[in-house]
């Protein structure tokens, strides 16, 4: 018999091979593909025919029964067809890794446990009216839940499950998919579902080995379990019957791949509880511009949570059950003060928070010691060897690192290299609040929490875990703070440099900045005291800057969605980006430019480039980007349809191409 096999290859075609038993469609095989042995997946059986080249025997069959379902192998099509990835390639990267490798044992045919739900605390009257719209929408369109932090979101995702529990029948007992940015951050999210949903819940995230994945998605293909909790990946997981997904912080960008397959976890999370007639919620409490964009067209229906869950009464008359929110403008700090030191009003704040034995968190979005290292004479920056990038300091004033390639040297080298030139600190990051803090507060007990600090297997957990019993004060760390945390002691917020990822010549650069500023805020006032958020910034009147501190969604959304249409970003738009890179800056030059008068002579204005992107080096490889621009998701398929073929016809072999369709970053 003979099979059409979409090999684990970058050929974006499928082969065919012969067996003499017969197997299913989505069975897992090993083929021989020029000298090697190959993943594969069985599509298509064909009719016995003479080809025009000899047809190999398949290897080996991993399984008796196919891992992949109709809805996965549809799935992968779409992917496939959306990302301009091989089919082949797909259906590799949507399996566990421990699958591509060997046989596995099978699912065993046990009937599932009886679902038992633990005691569920009353819902608000609020979370009661989100519920049951909800419920009313069901799966006819996707339903965008903007709750406000601390509004209660996971609580009215709970009760939607249990209600969809005892509502189905049994047999095959229904199944949910909370997906989640970041496994590691948002532990209570599975403390809390594993207290109300006991035995019935697996996790699942890149921590896991590709075994333990494996074994958790056993137990969801047999129905034995009802919930995965896992981050973007877990879209791809196997269900025996599958009826709601959650995609929770939607907004977070960390849902986006980066690497070999560029998908996008929450966007194909809609796409397939479409084709599961499963419901899908989206949660958050600052949509995505896209998300927000669809509920205003009425893609998807929009739920609505404004109000914390605890009340302050102390804070009733300034803000309702949110904590305080002031603004120090650095612009106006006097000359000459350290420019690594807090602010006075800062300083005097974290000081008397202590003393009355409350929390404080203050947030830096980047991490190190010092920004870079630069020339006072000719204000050179200390670059990368590999990278378009300045090295940042670490590990006080030891060592300069690439947070892209990792490149090393130490400050040490740096000036036995250049012994004439006199160098000076710019800039700061969590290593140095840390000291800085250290100096300033010596009775405190003070930890940082950011990639550097958590390097080891488990430290993130006990770092928070400290946090929480309360026995550290005050917690230094980056952007990983600012996410989905509850911290009931927290009685201080500080964000430095909040405006600093404004610099980045990135069109989501505010959104983002907004995003961060309103979460990190939300980490505040979840206790039954009241709470204050500090924001130092040189530039509070910006419009961005100012909805952020009143944590006014509605106003940012307008102003920034005025600013794409204008500009024509999306949502208004769908962009997708094509990277050149090369080890050879010559040869990669010499290829552009042929593109280059190839679009020239075109006249399409619906592409951008070649073009250097602000990171034009990184890792060894030299990079030029295209971007393709169009008003729909059709359009712009139909233009890289268009222009892949005849470009891949101009690029030699040599030069990497990577497509990017939705590209979150323009870096």
């Amino acid at each position: 018999m003979f099979y059409q096999v979409a090999v684990d290859a970058r050929v974006d075609r499928l082969h065919t091979y012969s067996y003499d038993e017969h197997l299913p469609r989505g069975t897992r095989v090993l083929v021989p593909f020029g000298v090697r042995q190959k993943y594969g997946v069985v599509l298509d059986a064909i009719a016995a025919q003479k080809f025009p080249y000899a047809v190999k025997d398949i290897d080996s069959v991993l399984e008796h029964k196919p891992y992949y379902s109709p809805t996965l192998l549809q799935m992968a099509d779409f992917i496939s067809n959306y990302y301009f990835c091989p089919l082949g390639r797909v259906l590799a990267l949507i399996a566990p890794r421990y699958l591509t490798k060997s046989k596995v044992e099978q699912d065993e045919e046990d009937a599932p446990p009886r679902i038992i739900s633990g005691a569920a605390p009353t819902l608000t009257a609020a979370q009661q009216q989100a519920l049951q719209a909800i419920q009313r929408c069901g799966n006819s369109k996707p339903v965008l839940l903007h709750g406000v932090t601390d509004s209660g979101k996971t609580e009215v995702y709970l009760h939607l499950i249990t209600a969809l529990l005892d509502a189905s029948p049994p047999d095959p007992a229904p199944q949910f998919l909370v997906m989640v940015p970041e496994i590691a951050l948002t532990g209570q999210m599975v403390r809390v579902f594993t207290q109300r949903l006991p035995e019935q819940v697996v996790v699942a995230h890149s921590a896991f080995t590709a075994r333990q994945r494996w074994q958790a998605y056993r137990l969801l293909r047999s129905g034995k379990r009802a919930v995965l909790i896992g981050a973007r990946s877990s879209v791809f997981a196997p269900f025996a019957k599958l009826k709601l997904i959650v995609v929770d912080e939607e907004h977070d960008s960390s849902y986006k791949q980066g690497s070999q397959l560029a998908y996008h976890g929450r966007d194909l999370a809609v796409y397939r509880a479409r084709l599961e007639g499963a419901q899908v919620v989206l949660g958050t409490a600052t949509p995505s511009l896209e998300s927000w964009h669809n509920a205003l067209q009425k893609k998807y229906q929009l739920v609505t949570l404004y109000r914390r869950i605890h009340q302050h009464p102390q804070q009733v008359e300034v803000l309702p059950s949110k904590p305080r929110v002031r603004h120090i403008d650095l612009s106006a700090v006097r000359a000459g003060q350290d420019a690594y030191a807090f602010s006075e009003t800062t300083a005097a704040r974290i000081a008397a928070t202590l003393a009355a034995g409350q929390q404080v968190i203050v947030i830096i979005n980047r991490r190190g010691f010092s920004h870079y290292l630069m020339t006072k004479d000719k204000g050179d920056v200390v670059t990368c060897i590999n990278c378009s990038v300045s090295l940042t300091l670490h590990d006080n004033f030891q060592l300069l690192k690439c947070h892209y390639c990792d490149y090393r040297v130490t400050l040490a080298e740096i000036l036995e290299e250049r012994p004439q030139e006199c160098f000076q600190l710019c800039g700061y990051g969590s290593e140095r609040i840390e000291k800085t803090l250290r100096k300033m507060f010596p009775a405190a007990a003070i930890e940082r929490l950011d990639s550097d600090t958590t390097v080891r297997k488990g430290q993130l957990d006990a770092v928070l875990q400290r946090f929480r019993q309360r026995e550290t004060d005050i917690l230094v760390g980056t952007q990983m703070l600012a996410k989905g945390h509850d911290f009931p002691h927290v009685a201080l917020m500080v964000i430095l440099q909040a405006d600093q990822m404004l610099a980045m010549p990135d069109f989501r650069a505010a959104e983002r900045m907004f995003q961060l500023l309103v979460q990190a805020m939300g980490r505040a006032g979840r206790g039954h005291n009241p709470s204050a958020v500090l924001v130092e910034t040189a530039r509070p009147t910006l419009p961005v800057m100012e909805a952020a501190l009143a944590q006014d969604y509605h106003t940012f959304a307008r102003h920034e969605l005025a600013l794409r249409e204008q500009f024509r970003y999306p949502p208004f738009t769908r962009l997708a980006c094509l990277e050149l890179n090369s080890g050879n800056a010559e040869r990669l030059q010499d290829t552009t430019r042929k593109i280059g008068k190839l679009f020239t002579r075109s006249g399409d204005l619906r592409i951008r480039g070649p073009a250097d992107p602000p990171l034009t080096k990184i890792n060894h490889r030299f990079r030029k980007v295209i971007y393709f621009c169009a008003r729909d998701a059709s359009d712009l398929h139909n233009l890289l349809h268009l222009w892949l073929p005849q470009l891949q016809r101009l690029i030699p072999s040599s030069i990497r191409t990577i497509v990017d369709v939705d590209p979150q970053t323009t870096l």
